[in-house]
């Protein structure tokens, strides 16, 4: 879908907060946030090594369908989002989107780790904010109230919805 035409097409399900989506039975939203602030953590080894485990076990499983997967390599960095949502509710959480750590990965090979955090920083703190973004928001599926930030999306703000 060409940029120019995403915002407006995502604008009807964009929802204020979490707790407006849930109130509507929705298990996955896109939120606005109003004040943003991103930061990245080192894993352990062990979360790492508990990560890689998990990425093999889930390559191992075959499709008739589908050809045979690589395990992913696990990022060593969690991104975390600060953020607060149009009712003034103030949130916590870990972006698990494997598009973060992509990102992370494309910078570290041209930047070095150091830059490519700081870059991330400026890219996820400050411009995305500026220019407009949302998070993509779902349940957990054993736990229904349980909100977790699945993706980070880069979009415009919609002043006025087409007619058409």
């Amino acid at each position: 879908m060409p940029e120019r035409e995403r915002a407006q097409f995502l604008e009807p399900i964009i929802t204020g907060s979490t707790k407006e989506a849930a109130a509507k039975g929705m298990s996955l939203t896109l939120v606005r946030p109003i004040s943003v602030r991103f930061r990245w953590k080192a894993k352990t080894e062990k979360q790492i090594a508990e990560e890689r485990a998990a990425y093999e076990d889930a390559a191992r499983q075959k499709s008739f369908l589908d050809p045979d997967l690589t395990a992913l390599n696990p990022c060593p960095y969690a991104f975390h989002f600060d953020w607060t949502d149009a009712e003034g509710k103030t949130h916590k959480a870990t972006c698990d989107d494997w598009e973060t750590a992509a990102t992370y990965y494309r910078r570290e090979r041209t930047m070095g780790a150091k830059a490519a955090l700081a870059d991330l920083e400026k890219t996820f703190g400050a411009e995305y904010p500026a220019r407009g973004m949302a998070f993509a928001m779902g349940t957990h599926s054993r736990r229904a109230e349980q909100w977790l930030l699945v993706g980070v999306l880069r979009l415009d703000r919609v002043s006025q919805l087409s007619l058409f």
